[in-house]
């Protein structure tokens, strides 16, 4: 069998059946079988059709309204394929910082203040709290994290490792 056929995460499959990942486990050990009903793909656990109708049965989904293969729609689910490279990597935001106030700016000055640096963002230069400006450098993009109205922002990550660079 293909990797089309298994292109549901058990993962995801738990979360949208609203069942803890581990009774889907062990529904999966005690009666499925591997190629079948499962397989590893890109270090995921995937189901096959056959593998959600099975789990679905024991769980007791199938006879109710909250039938998984209308919650499972392949193209809106996660279908499984390598990741490729990100090459703006340095730029990435932990996910706790996902709110509508992040935004990336550029550093154009280094202040005596070693709590501050001045970043340009959106045409506007901008205050913004640091843990020590000495591994800053001019030029560097920053993401930032709006903390005061109107210009006082603070980092939306770990400060650099080294000087100039993430």
């Amino acid at each position: 069998m293909t990797n089309d056929t298994f292109q549901f995460c058990e993962k995801d499959l738990a979360a949208q059946m609203g069942i803890p990942r581990a009774t889907l486990k062990e529904i999966r050990d005690t009666q499925m079988t591997k190629g079948e009903h499962w397989d590893m793909v890109s270090m995921r656990i995937c189901l096959s059709r056959a593998g959600v109708d099975l789990a679905a049965t024991f769980v007791g989904l199938l006879d109710s309204e909250k039938d998984p293969r209308l919650l499972l729609d392949p193209d809106d689910t996660e279908t499984v394929q390598a990741d490729p490279p990100d090459h703006n990597q340095h730029l990435m935001l932990p996910a706790s910082s996902s709110s509508g106030n992040v935004r990336i700016g550029k550093v154009s000055r280094i202040t005596k203040n070693t709590r501050i640096i001045l970043v340009e963002s959106l045409g506007e230069t901008v205050r913004m709290r640091v843990r020590h400006n000495g591994k800053f450098l001019p030029g560097m993009e920053v993401p930032m994290k709006l903390i005061e109205e109107p210009d006082l922002y603070e980092l939306a990550r770990k400060a650099p490792r080294w000087r100039g660079k993430w």
